[in-house]
């Protein structure tokens, strides 16, 4: 078989400069850990995020598309050629939060199951899913798999908390909030 990858980033470049470029990097090593091949190199991931293309070759992304959107075109790209190509045995994804931020736990894994159930591996940064044989234990994965989305999904909500808190101390400080002052404001 051969591997594919697929990233997400949730903003666009401008706030997630090296995302893509990290990404990559972690999926040609876990390549070389698994005796995969992967046909994606950086020339590629500077021609999707130039063009907003969500396929090239064996890459696939969604730049500036946030996890908890289940229906993607990178992914949705992705999950198609994988039903229709059945030399791809490996799909190398930095982290789960990667593939998705689901604000229900059991879409990411049904998402996960989808793609397992079509016999692909699921590569990760940290972790290698295979697909299970009918009748498998597979508990402790799907505890695991329930813990990681769950936290990841939570995450937008608790970082937007410690934003608006953030904000309301600088507010109370009696510093602005949004960029630099007007042309001519000054503090007093």
């Amino acid at each position: 078989g051969r591997g594919v990858m697929y990233g997400r980033r949730s903003q666009s470049k401008r706030k997630q400069e090296n995302s893509f470029a990290y990404q990559l990097e972690v999926a040609i090593k876990r390549s070389q850990d698994v005796n995969v091949p992967l046909a994606v190199d950086a020339a590629m991931v500077a021609e999707a995020e130039q063009t907003g293309a969500c396929n090239i070759g064996d890459l696939y992304v969604d730049d500036g598309v946030s996890g908890s959107e289940l229906s993607r075109p990178g992914l949705d790209k992705l999950i198609s050629d994988l039903r229709a190509d059945r030399a791809i045995s490996h799909v190398f994804i930095h982290k789960r939060d990667r593939l998705a931020r689901p604000q229900r736990t059991s879409d990411g894994g049904l998402l996960e199951e989808e793609i397992l159930e079509l016999g692909v591996t699921l590569v990760f940064e940290n972790e290698i899913v295979e697909p299970k044989r009918p009748g498998e234990d597979d508990t402790v994965e799907v505890v695991t798999r329930d813990i990681e989305y769950s936290r990841s999904g939570r995450y937008s909500y608790e970082l937007s908390d410690r934003v608006l808190r953030t904000a309301k101390v600088i507010a109370n400080d009696g510093y602005r909030l949004g960029g630099p002052a007007p042309y001519g404001f000054i503090r007093v």
